[in-house]
């Protein structure tokens, strides 16, 4: 058994899980004298009884997102959305200046690189390990704490060869900025043209540092 606390006292997190319907207890090959398999038999027929979690209308259905992982033409999707800011959760970040995100309400999974700047990256070696450039980790760190599993709106701005240039917006401030006055990013002239809050903002940012 797994407790939540430092000793039995605590929350037990099996019964919690098939209280909320959220796992099924094992029933074969249980002897009929263990009270704590007894216990969680009672948690699974009550969440069945109340239909939570596994045992709802529907079996969850309702709950799956149908994730799409390519778009047949990323260029024509940018240019649709005219870049105006839409939903999106970052799932995944890859370094400080790019990210892994889920666009709402249809669910796709894009990457992102941040228009107008770059940040330090992280070499694949050919054993397959990763050697990170000076300040790497820490600009990865400093992207990852603030957005990281966070709503935010993102601003797709541009798709040359393939590669989708954006702005992610989020109620404590734009992240492109923030990491060029902390010097984890450098400005890059090749994708600042289509930033759209405007090219002379990143140049200040960056001389802030």
């Amino acid at each position: 058994m797994v407790y939540l606390g430092k000793d039995t006292t605590g929350e037990n997190i099996a019964e919690s899980l098939v209280n909320e319907g959220l796992a099924t207890v094992r029933r074969e090959g249980i002897r009929g004298n263990n009270p704590e398999q007894a216990r969680l038999c009672e948690l699974e027929d009550q969440a069945k009884s109340s239909k939570k979690g596994l045992w709802s209308e529907g079996g969850g259905t309702h709950t799956i997102r149908d994730l799409k992982y390519t778009i047949e033409n990323p260029r024509n999707f940018v240019d649709s959305l005219h870049q105006k800011p839409i939903n999106a959760i970052i799932e995944h970040v890859r370094d400080g200046s790019v990210v892994r995100a889920l666009l709402l309400p249809d669910y796709y999974l894009v990457t992102v690189m941040l228009s107008g700047v770059k940040c330090p990256t992280f070499k694949r070696e050919a054993d397959g390990t990763e050697t990170p450039e000076p300040f790497a980790a820490e600009a990865k760190f400093f992207t990852e704490s603030r957005l990281l599993q966070r709503d935010v709106q993102i601003i797709l701005e541009s798709c040359p060869n393939q590669i989708i240039l954006g702005t992610i917006l989020h109620p404590n401030g734009n992240i492109t900025e923030l990491l060029l006055k902390e010097g984890f990013a450098r400005c890059v002239d090749w994708s600042m043209a289509v930033y759209t809050q405007g090219a002379e903002k990143l140049r200040a940012a960056e001389r802030i540092c």
